[in-house]
Formats: C-alpha cells, sequence, structure tokens
C-alpha cells in the first residue's frame, strides 16, 4: 500500500497495487510523472517529482506552479504500467 497526499490540497490518497493492477481512494487520483530540471542521478531527478494528485485538475495547479518540471499526467493504469516496466521484481506485494 501506498499512502501519499495530494501536495496542492494535502488530501489524503491511499492506493494499493496488487500484481499489475492499482486501486486508489480517491478514484480520481492521477500521476505526475516527470524530472527536474538538470543533470545528476536518476532517483534525485525524478524520484522528487513523481507526485500522486487527488484530481487532474490539482496535478494541473501543480504543474503551473512549478515550470521548472518537465512531464506529464497519466492516469494510474498507465502509472502503474510505467512502475512495472521501470521497477520490475524490484517491487512485489
Amino acid at each position: 500500500m501506498i499512502d501519499s497526499a495530494d501536495p496542492v490540497t494535502g488530501k489524503r490518497i491511499t492506493v494499493t497495487v496488487h500484481e499489475e493492477s492499482a486501486i486508489a481512494t480517491p478514484t480520481t487520483v492521477v500521476v505526475f510523472v516527470g524530472a527536474a530540471a538538470g543533470h545528476g542521478p536518476s532517483a534525485d531527478a525524478c524520484c522528487t517529482t513523481l507526485n500522486f494528485f487527488a484530481s487532474a485538475a490539482t496535478a494541473k495547479s501543480w504543474i503551473a506552479e512549478h515550470p521548472q518540471v518537465a512531464g506529464t499526467v497519466v492516469g494510474l493504469a498507465e502509472a502503474t504500467r510505467l512502475g512495472a516496466a521501470i521497477f520490475g521484481g524490484a517491487l512485489t506485494t
């Protein structure tokens, strides 16, 4: 289980991942996948910008306030697929 909070509103977000699927509360969760400008380890450039948002509207608000961060908003299913492709078997349930 992943516990997070929308960085704009502070609303609690819970994501439960089981094998190749994920369920979120609230059901409107989206994920910002991006990278901060500059160079360095991917943990510094990418992991610090990976954010869960309670809705696409709050994600858009955050993006407007952080123009230095390049990325895109994806739905939970796509974020789960990307996570599985990137981390492979490193994460298990």
